[in-house]
This record gives structure tokens, C-alpha cells and sequence, in this order.
């Protein structure tokens, strides 16, 4: 049996760097343990730990391979915060009107009534931008509030984890749109 070496911090941040799919495994495995148990300890369950695990790596994936990325900690660290962040801003999510928007940064909706319209009103403008199949999911999981697994069949789409993927995919296009119509305006911090 082969056992793939554990890399050091610095060696997998570099293999992170250049795109390396098992360095991305090893980031997931070398964090699941620590991230269940901190998701089960604040009343989530195993598939909010997997979800948000999957969701960080991803981010952590996108970060870190920015060019002007730096680590100034352990990279599990930097994982567990990422997390903690988005756990407590999903268990927070109907006391402040916030779109999570899983590794793009949020939708801040500021607390002014007058602003959050605005703002609500110009993602509206922006979503009827995207092809359809982005728009349909999109519209099902943040305006409509549904779980990926009824977003999963209503789009036909095989499981949960595609309409995660899909998701993602249709947030950075999203963003791609905001950016380019839109430099100066900052929706996603």
C-alpha cells in the first residue's frame, strides 16, 4: 500500500499554488476532524460540516492562488477561521439580511432601508443577466431560501453536490457580470 507523504504548511500551500488536485484532498482530510467536531459542537450535523468544509477548501483554493495572497498563518488556521466566519454568519443569517455567496465574499445588504433596496434591486438586475439555468438556481436557493436537495430536483440536476458546484459556478459569472458593468461599486466584499 502507498501512503502519500503529509506535506508541511509552506510545501502545500505551494502545491495549492499550482493547482494540485491531491494537495486539495489533503487540505479537506488533514481539516474534516477539527471542523465536524467544532460544526457538531455548535448544533450543525455531519452534512453541514462536509458542506462547509467543501465550501471553505474551495475559497482557500481561490485565495491562494491570487498573486497577491500571502499566508501570515498555519494554513489550518486559516481554514478554521474561514469556517468559523461562514458558521456564524449562516446561524446568523435571519437576524441580518446577508448573501452568503461561498467564497466570493458576501452580498452586504447595508442596514439603511434605502440602500438595502437599492442593493437588492441591482443583484435582482444583475441575476436576469445570467442564462437561465443560473438564474432558475440561483433564484431557488437565495431568494426562494430552498435546501440543494429540492434545488436538486426541481432543476433535475443529479444530487445536492452538483447544485453546490453549479452554484458556485453561477455565483462567479455573478460576479464576473457586477465587475465588469459595475467596477467602482463593491457588492462583494
Amino acid at each position: 500500500m502507498h501512503f502519500a507523504r503529509k506535506r508541511s504548511d509552506k510545501k502545500l500551500a505551494e502545491a495549492l499554488k499550482n493547482r494540485d488536485e491531491e494537495a486539495l484532498i489533503q487540505l479537506y482530510n488533514d481539516n474534516y476532524t477539527v471542523i465536524r467536531n467544532f460544526v457538531l459542537r455548535h448544533q450543525g450535523n455531519e452534512q453541514d460540516a462536509e458542506d462547509l468544509l467543501l465550501e471553505t477548501v474551495m475559497v482557500v483554493w481561490d485565495n491562494i492562488i491570487k498573486p497577491d495572497f500571502a499566508l501570515t498563518s498555519k494554513l489550518s488556521t486559516y481554514v478554521f477561521a474561514i469556517v468559523k466566519r461562514k458558521w456564524w454568519k449562516m446561524k446568523g443569517k435571519h437576524q441580518k439580511l446577508t448573501y452568503n455567496t461561498d467564497g466570493l465574499g458576501d452580498i452586504d445588504i447595508p442596514d439603511d432601508p434605502h440602500l438595502q433596496k437599492e442593493n437588492q434591486t441591482l443583484v435582482l438586475q444583475l441575476l436576469q443577466e445570467l442564462e437561465d439555468g443560473c438564474k432558475d438556481l440561483l433564484s431557488l436557493f437565495y431568494l426562494q431560501e430552498l435546501p440543494t436537495k429540492i434545488i436538486a430536483q426541481k432543476l433535475q440536476l443529479a444530487n445536492a453536490d452538483v447544485v453546490k458546484s453549479k452554484k458556485y459556478q453561477c455565483m462567479k459569472k455573478l460576479q464576473h457580470i457586477l465587475q465588469k458593468k459595475y467596477p467602482e461599486f463593491n457588492l462583494f466584499r
